[in-house]
């Protein structure tokens, strides 16, 4: 009843002080910011790359819009059914850096056929993504700490309305290629700045060893 009177900037600063000790917890936050600003908001411009750019009607960007869901399923049922340990740290920033490369294949793509195809792999690609979110994280922080820790994760995908805003904004003044390809290489150059300054994660199946009670 107590964290019941706590006010919500402090309970934010505890989640950033949980997430700040922990390398892999950072890592992910931030990887997790730069993808919901700058590559998920194409989801919102798939019409107008269907009508603008590929010149399809409202059947096929109907399914252009849903592709990526196919690659989501078929690496979530890979996921579930693998019995070997995976290396989460190495398949969460494969499939961020994969959804950002394959979203300025899209960006750049005329045909609708390879836009069908790029939009399956990066599903598949944000299925990965996703999946390790919040195993990277979990397995990072001593128990007592995950409810902080994934507090945080919540609130870094929900910087996508902000996401979202930009892309329509730049969309607007620059069209949606420029947008999407310039958006997309931004995204990709901030997780490669992330990387470089938190390295620990890769190396580990299951992110670093978890943080003491005492240190949260």
């Amino acid at each position: 009843m107590a964290a019941a009177g706590i006010p919500l900037i402090s309970l934010v600063r505890l989640g950033w002080s949980t997430a700040v000790r922990a390398p892999v917890v950072r890592a992910v936050l931030l990887v997790t910011v730069a993808m919901n600003l700058l590559v998920f908001p194409y989801q919102q411009l798939i019409a107008v790359i269907a009508g603008d750019i590929l010149a399809v009607g409202a059947a096929r960007m109907g399914i252009l819009a849903g592709a990526d869901g196919v690659g989501a399923i078929v690496v979530a049922g890979f996921l579930a059914t693998r019995s070997r340990p995976i290396r989460q740290g190495p398949v969460f920033l494969a499939g961020a850096c994969g959804v950002g490369a394959l979203l300025l294949a899209l960006a750049l793509a005329r045909s609708y056929p390879l836009a069908l195809g790029l939009q399956v792999a990066l599903g598949a690609c944000a299925g990965a993504f996703g999946a390790m979110q919040p195993a990277l994280i979990l397995t990072a922080v001593a128990p007592e700490q995950r409810a902080r820790a994934m507090g945080m994760l919540a609130m870094a995908i929900g910087t996508a309305p902000f996401g979202i805003l930009l892309a329509g904004a730049l969309s607007d003044a620059v069209g949606p290629t420029g947008t999407l390809a310039g958006m997309a290489a931004l995204a990709l150059l901030l997780i490669a700045g992330i990387v470089a300054r938190n390295r620990a994660f890769l190396a580990l199946p299951g992110g670093e060893p978890r943080a003491r009670p005492d240190e949260g």
